[in-house]
């Protein structure tokens, strides 16, 4: 949203996010930016907090798609909007997940080192 509409309170957003309050936090900002600029598109953080593959990969389709249909090819400095934090996961800053412990060790933020 913010390489889009450049207004997006980015020293807001927690970009290592591991607590579900910190998602909450990270949606509602979201929410707000969607809702400034008119965005009819509901978010459902609960549910999209769960992790579920399904409701996650339809709401970055969705996400996706109005990134294509919006964006306009100006310059986007990343880096410079976060004021050079990282913006990825960090070693050991995994999503929660209702998981049950077998299969925890499946799921990757990242790929193994080689």
């Amino acid at each position: 949203m913010d390489s889009i509409y450049g207004d997006v309170r980015v020293e807001r957003v927690k970009f290592n996010a591991n607590q579900q309050y910190e998602y909450v936090e990270n949606f509602k900002i979201l929410q707000n930016t969607m809702t400034k600029h008119k965005v009819n598109k509901p978010i459902d953080p609960p549910r999209l907090i769960k992790c579920r593959f399904q409701d996650n990969f339809e709401f970055l389709q969705w996400l996706k798609r109005f990134w294509d249909e919006m964006y306009q090819g100006q310059d986007y400095d990343a880096v410079g909007r976060r004021n050079g934090k990282p913006g990825g996961p960090v070693e050991g800053n995994r999503p929660m997940s209702s998981a049950s412990s077998s299969s925890a060790g499946a799921y990757r933020t990242r790929p193994a080192p080689r």
